[in-house]
């Protein structure tokens, strides 16, 4: 299945610096391929790097789980609408254990129901954070309890990571194959 034509531009495989197949490579030996952010990123070869750390911790060593992690990614998708990460991610949410009606209330935009206290303060800092509000002392109070400021803290890398996949991604023009 491949893409429908974008703007993702590879750099030129003549023309690639030592750093960039450093980084090609490392991305190759851990992740069995280029992702197509990386594709975009590499023309910038330390914002390629910085991004790869991030995403490598968040994926492999976050106190987050994975159905909180892709609660967090659709979260982000969505409010960006960006379609790419909107249909891989809504894959791995399911894969991950959110449950449909979870999931179909994220990707119309509306408030969803979730039951379990972390997962909803998880939910709700995302919300929160990408719609700009200000957060009071209790909510603070509440995700600390429940999150943890470790969690806090990927959450907040979390949803800047998948910000910058999202908006690359749409201003690349990189929607799924249908």
């Amino acid at each position: 299945m491949s893409l429908p034509p974008n703007r993702v531009q590879e750099p030129d495989a003549a023309q690639v610096t030592p750093r960039q197949q450093a980084l090609i490579d490392r991305l190759i030996a851990k992740r069995g391929k280029v992702l197509i952010p990386y594709k975009i990123w590499l023309h910038a070869p330390g914002v390629a790097e910085g991004m790869e750390a991030i995403g490598t911790h968040l994926n492999k060593a976050s106190s987050l789980t994975d159905a909180e992690r892709e609660l967090v990614v659709l979260v982000t998708a969505v409010h960006w609408q960006s379609p790419f990460p909107i249909r891989g991610h809504s894959k791995h949410a399911r894969a991950a254990g959110l449950t449909e009606p979870v999931i179909a209330a994220l990707l119309a935009g509306d408030a969803a129901q979730i039951d379990d206290p972390r997962l909803s303060a998880i939910y709700d800092l995302a919300r929160n954070a990408l719609a700009g509000a200000d957060t009071d002392q209790p909510a603070f109070d509440r995700y600390a309890a429940l999150i943890t400021r470790e969690g806090i803290a990927e959450v907040m890398a979390l949803i800047g990571y998948f910000t910058s996949v999202a908006l690359a991604m749409r201003l690349h023009d990189v929607r799924p194959a249908d």
